[in-house]
């Protein structure tokens, strides 16, 4: 298989390498690891006290390098004029079938070769819907494989865990991502906003791993409580739901995207 596959690693995360290495040669796919930036080696950075009114904090360290560690994949698919590649985290599961996407998305005529697309999350959920089930797309699709189809994104789709993007999406993303002032996630989930047409695996063919999911480098989120639902947000979850209805019938469908 010709599509380069990253895998971002902590040199210290030893039991996640060994695990989503097992997991990758186990269904005979090659690919590189990446060495991830440890954003509690960074320093100290004004950008981790700065207040971001969009997230109402700011940024974690875990969370600075990830982004860090995403970007720099990112500027090696433009560096090196990769067509198209795959990003992916070291604490995810890999369905079965996630050899045959793959190889698909190189052969298929609505795979990598008719990209209609920039950012294609193989793992994704949202506010909604959990990662088995993934993000809620247009109903419109195309066939992938016999389980899978690609669709696009009908709402703000969380985890940037895995996914493929082409050399126009990566150069759109680090546009789009600095001055860091949000997750990768965000930059994923909202590539509409930046000019970079996403679309998803439906459903997913890679979600997080459970076994280790807790244990998370980026979960130094700070918490909180949480706040009881008013009348007005309540009002505003309807209006939401039928937005979200609009948007999967092909109405709007990147209005969900906003610019940070």
């Amino acid at each position: 298989m010709s599509l380069p596959v990253f895998v971002i690693n902590l040199p210290h995360s030893v039991e996640r390498r060994q695990r989503c290495a097992r997991a990758l040669d186990a269904l005979g796919l090659s690919y590189e690891l990446v060495t991830a930036i440890d954003g509690h080696d960074l320093g100290d950075l004004p950008l981790l006290t700065t207040y971001q009114p969009h997230l109402r904090r700011a940024l974690t360290r875990g969370e600075v390098g990830c982004l860090e560690s995403h970007l720099a994949v990112l500027s090696r698919i433009v560096r090196e004029n990769l067509a198209v590649a795959c990003v992916c985290e070291d604490d995810v599961q890999l369905s079965d079938d996630c050899a045959e996407v793959l190889r698909a998305l190189e052969t298929s005529p609505t795979g990598a070769r008719r990209m209609h697309w920039d950012v294609l999350l193989l793992g994704h959920h949202s506010a909604r819907r959990a990662p088995i089930e993934g993000v809620a797309t247009c109903l419109w699709s195309s066939p992938l494989t016999g389980r899978r189809r690609v669709a696009r994104v009908a709402e703000f789709a969380m985890g940037a865990y895995a996914y493929v993007i082409t050399r126009r999406g990566a150069e759109r993303l680090l546009a789009s991502a600095r001055p860091l002032r949000m997750p990768m996630d965000w930059v994923t989930g909202y590539a509409p906003a930046a000019g970079a047409r996403l679309a998803a695996v439906t459903p997913p063919c890679i979600t997080p791993d459970h076994a280790i999911a807790g244990g998370s480098t980026i979960g130094d989120r700070p918490a909180g409580p949480v706040p009881a639902v008013s009348l007005g947000e309540r009002l505003r979850s309807m209006a939401g739901r039928g937005l979200l209805g609009a948007r999967q019938l092909g109405l709007w469908t990147d209005s969900y995207a906003r610019r940070y």
